[in-house]
């Protein structure tokens, strides 16, 4: 995969045949003269996502067509950074305010209340409660600001956590 602009401004995002070092495909629906470097990844279950414009967006990679773009309830960067976990469920977002938003499709919720419900059983400090809010239908994915996941927090300290989630049967899978 790489970046790319055209003469006309419009940014893209290519998918290169290694083989042959050919395009296989190019996905579009990005802001003009996107603000920066746009930050993507992908998943095992073959999505692609890209921070841009203040929102993630996601193509299916077996289409370029753009499936849809979320602002993951505001307080994104210009150019947020992205990273899906390795079963592509979780979708962690750089904020504002150093803040990581944590979107999640039906199986990331699952795994959320998981990890909830172990924090509050153990020594280490729980994950606040998570709380359902309503949200318009074409919102997707859940989003929850966790600070420091893996336990550390010692250069998170200013990070502000938030908690928020969908219902499952409101949820849409990415």
């Amino acid at each position: 995969f790489s970046c790319g602009t055209s003469k006309d401004g419009d940014s893209y995002i290519v998918e290169w045949n290694e083989s042959e070092g050919a395009v296989k495909r190019t996905y579009q629906g990005f802001h003009k003269r996107s603000h920066g470097v746009v930050q993507f990844d992908t998943t095992k279950n073959r999505y692609l996502a890209a921070g841009d414009d203040f929102s993630i967006k996601f193509w299916d990679m077996d289409n370029t067509q753009l499936l849809t773009a979320i602002d993951a309830d505001g307080g994104l960067q210009a150019s947020p950074r992205i990273r899906f976990n390795k079963e592509g469920s979780l979708l962690a977002v750089s904020a504002n305010d150093n803040m990581i938003k944590v979107m999640a499709n039906t199986d990331g919720l699952r795994l959320l209340h998981t990890v909830d419900n172990l924090s509050s059983e153990s020594s280490k400090p729980a994950i606040n409660n998570i709380a359902a809010t309503e949200r318009p239908p074409e919102r997707p994915a859940s989003v929850v600001s966790i600070p420091g996941m893996n336990g550390d927090s010692r250069s998170m300290v200013d990070v502000k956590p938030v908690i928020t989630e969908e219902s499952n049967d409101k949820s849409k899978i990415w």
